[in-house]
């Protein structure tokens, strides 16, 4: 066949189809095969088809003789050059044939005689794989295909393939097309089924390199719509993902790791020479991957991911080796990008966004996730175990402070329907996330959620109108209330999201809370429980303190310049309401003891700063000063806070 090429090659230099579209017997050629090339073509399809035939036909008989191996391994070396330097059917053609070769009959009732046969078949696998992606140099890739071959008389068998590893050899294809991948992938299933009680977790590690580059091959003719469905070549690499052993060891956290990756594909460019690093958000019309979108693949592996982890939780290298950290980071992804994220649908009917569908994966998966890690104790390395705790930090963070907008067409009960959605999450955090920030998670994370949370509470900005110095009035500036104490006549904007900013509030106030929450069947339980509750406290009750102080002085000090002037709920309706919202919750609130601390030498001090109404008296000099309130609810509710701080010291209006 070398030498048949050979003269082929040097012979379609200079031949080509007469004016008449005739060979040279003066027979009518169809413009399918009006070339010498397409002539060759065909022939090689033919053979290549004819050959594999014949070996899965008659295996049976054949399989005992003496030069079989040869053979049947000269036939893989075959396949696989047809496969990789070839025109784009004589590639699909080797395809189907080195599937026909692994496909057994129920007649031939021993496959497993044939074991180191099955393995070279496999071993010419691999190297069609990253021949396709070239994702491995030419001496890597020349030297597994040797390991592939030369197994059997080497001497011989080498003088019979030489041809097709010579320098001279033709370059590998570059336009494979998705029928032809789509073939490659799903043969492996069938091959699979010969060689599973052998693959080990080196292979299987080969195995997801080589689907991972073979699914975000960017360089075929055409490309199937992947947003409503996933592509075929899609589907036949999750198939061939699903086809392994999950209960070998080591099998689950590598295939874990590999679909956490495929869900990331939707909103970033597929990585390059192996590289994982600057890897941003890429719009799909910026992407040089812009053909295929892998939006479907997104939706499908989240539930993938969820499913699988949910059975395979109790393994520890999902933790040690940081599959865990990982799997969170990709639901993350599109949590931070919200309302950025590309539509998840284009015909089909589940409209669901791309960044819900990741958030409900999430929490399925933090739910029992945090429970294991914090089960599993020492044996996950600290920086492991801190990683997951500052990469979910950091997805919380993102996305509920996230800057990107709504679209301007979006109904107002939809924004209703996700600022909801939004408060789920609260409530998830303060219920099933804070109860595992035991000892081991450091201080400044546990800060930095409880300063998202805080900063989520935010109700309103203030534009205040800017003097220039040379008297001009300058456009109107946002500014933070929370970081200043100044009176203020600007114009308050209230946050679209109020009903989620009221939640954060109560959020805070509900972590200092010393009220019982859940029911723990064990004691110990419980006791960690309380301590964790504890040290979550002590974090949360100087930030709380802090807002309710500045929104007490901010009031008193803004009345008097708004005057009597019943002035529309946006100017200062929303900031009323706000006051009245801390005075009321304050008045209910027991704090966990001795969370509020104090440098002060004062016993007095320091005993009633210990107790649960320590933030009545912390209060109690912004609440006297507001006492001259005009407003009489106001007055009200002061009144009873200072009754409240009274009945503390023992003290009743009956004394």
């Amino acid at each position: 066949m070398s030498s048949i090429r050979a003269s082929k090659i040097s012979h379609s230099k200079i031949s080509s189809p007469n004016n008449n579209d005739r060979d040279s017997s003066g027979f009518m050629l169809h413009h399918s095969r009006d070339t010498a090339d397409k002539q060759w073509d065909e022939t090689k399809v033919l053979i290549l088809t004819g050959v594999s035939s014949i070996f899965q036909d008659f295996l049976k008989d054949i399989y005992q003789l003496k030069h079989f191996p040869r053979a049947f391994t000269l036939l893989l070396a075959h396949l696989e050059d047809s496969c990789l330097r070839s025109s784009q059917e004589v590639s699909l053609a080797s395809i189907k044939s080195f599937k026909t070769i692994v496909t057994i009959s129920n007649d031939f009732k021993d496959p497993m005689i044939l074991i180191d046969l099955w393995r070279k078949a496999w071993n010419t696998w691999e190297v069609i794989g990253y021949g396709i992606s070239q994702s491995m140099n030419a001496d890597d890739l020349a030297e597994r295909k040797q390991s592939s071959l030369l197994l059997g008389d080497e001497a011989e068998l080498h003088s019979l393939t030489l041809s097709l590893s010579c320098s001279s050899a033709a370059p590998i294809s570059e336009d494979f097309t998705q029928d032809t991948l789509t073939s490659f992938v799903s043969m492996f299933i069938d091959l699979y089924h010969l060689i599973s009680d052998t693959f080990t977790l080196e292979d299987v590690s080969s195995l997801l390199s080589v689907l991972r580059n073979v699914m975000v091959y960017s360089t075929s003719p055409q490309y199937r719509p992947d947003v409503d469905h996933v592509s075929p070549l899609q589907e036949a690499v999750l198939e061939a993902v699903q086809s392994l052993d999950m209960n070998s060891d080591g099998v689950p956290p590598l295939v874990l790791a590999d679909l956490a990756e495929y869900m990331t594909l939707a909103f970033l460019s597929p990585p390059e020479d192996g590289s994982n690093k600057n890897r941003g958000y890429i719009p799909p019309s910026q992407r040089k991957f812009s053909t295929v979108t892998y939006i479907a693949l997104n939706k499908k592996c989240s539930s993938l991911v969820a499913n699988l982890f949910r059975s395979y939780a109790k393994s520890l290298p999902l933790y040690t080796e940081g599959v865990f950290e990982r799997v969170i980071g990709a639901y993350g992804l599109p949590m931070k990008l919200k309302y950025d994220c590309p539509p998840s649908y284009k015909h089909g009917d589940d409209k669901t966004p791309l960044w819900k569908l990741a958030t409900d994966g999430l929490l399925e998966v933090l739910k029992i996730g945090l429970e294991s890690l914090e089960d599993f104790g020492e044996d996950v390395p600290d920086e492991r175990f801190v990683g997951v705790w500052r990469t979910l930090v950091d997805i919380l963070e993102g996305s509920l402070l996230s800057p990107s907008s709504p679209p301007e067409n979006m109904k107002i009960e939809e924004l209703d329907i996700d600022e909801h959605f939004d408060i789920s999450v609260l409530n998830v955090i303060q219920n099933d996330i804070v109860v595992h920030m035991g000892p081991r998670v450091p201080i400044e994370i546990i800060e930095k959620l409880v300063n998202v949370i805080r900063e989520s509470s935010r109700l309103y900005y203030v534009e205040d109108v800017m003097i220039e110095e040379n008297g001009t009035i300058a456009a109107g500036k946002l500014c933070d209330r929370s970081s200043d104490i100044v009176g203020t006549t600007g114009t308050i904007v209230p946050v679209m999201k109020e009903s989620f900013a009221y939640a954060s509030l109560m959020t805070l106030f509900t972590l200092c809370s010393a009220e019982k929450q859940g029911e723990y069947i064990y004691i110990y339980i419980y006791v960690y429980y309380l301590e964790v509750r504890k040290r979550i406290a002590k974090v949360a009750i100087p930030v709380l303190l802090e807002r309710c102080e500045i929104v007490l002085k901010n009031y008193t000090v803004d009345e008097p310049l708004l005057g009597r002037c019943p002035f529309p709920r946006y100017l200062m309706g929303v900031r009323k309401e706000e006051m009245l919202f801390f005075l009321k919750q304050s008045i209910q609130l027991k704090l966990q003891e001795n969370i509020l601390t104090t440098d002060s030498q004062n016993v007095v001090k320091q005993l009633l700063l210990s107790g649960p109404r320590a933030h009545l008296f912390y209060l109690y000099p912004s609440l006297c000063s507001m006492i001259t309130c005009e407003d009489d609810v106001v007055v009200g509710l002061i009144r009873e806070c200072l009754q409240v701080v009274g009945l503390e010291m023992g003290l009743s209006s009956s004394v």
